[in-house]
């Protein structure tokens, strides 16, 4: 078993004002206990959640701060060449889901990651969603 956690989730933790701030800090204590196994993050999502996170919240030290604790703390995955064409594919295919997603679920797929820990509705049906 394993999770890769989406930029969705991050942006939740980050932000009390988001809706889903006090399930997802609750929910995060679990995945990073290790409850669904390896904890991965991609290169793409981790320049989505600190361009948007820096963005947001204009404090260069919060999301240096934080950026560097999912560095620390969480695998990361590159998307090869490889996953960037699969990612293409799907993202013909799947209309509603940004590029960005597309690379989630080839990542997913290449990898063996069984969870998506992701606030993105996108995703429900397609792969195994934890929110």
């Amino acid at each position: 078993m394993s999770i890769l956690i989406d930029t969705s989730a991050f942006i939740a933790y980050l932000s009390k004002e988001e809706k889903s701030h006090a399930t997802v800090y609750e929910k995060m204590k679990e995945v990073l206990g290790g409850k669904f196994g390896a904890v991965f993050v991609s290169d793409y999502i981790f320049d989505e959640t600190v361009t948007f996170a820096f963005r947001r919240f204009k404090n260069h030290e919060k999301i240096t701060a934080f950026g560097q604790k999912i560095l620390d703390k969480l695998e990361m995955i590159f998307v090869d060449s490889e996953t960037f064409e699969k990612s293409w594919k799907l993202f013909k295919k799947h209309k509603k889901l940004s590029f960005t997603d597309c690379t989630n679920i080839a990542l997913m797929e290449n990898h063996g990651i069984t969870h998506i820990m992701t606030y993105d509705a996108g995703f429900n049906g397609l792969v195994s969603v934890v929110n």
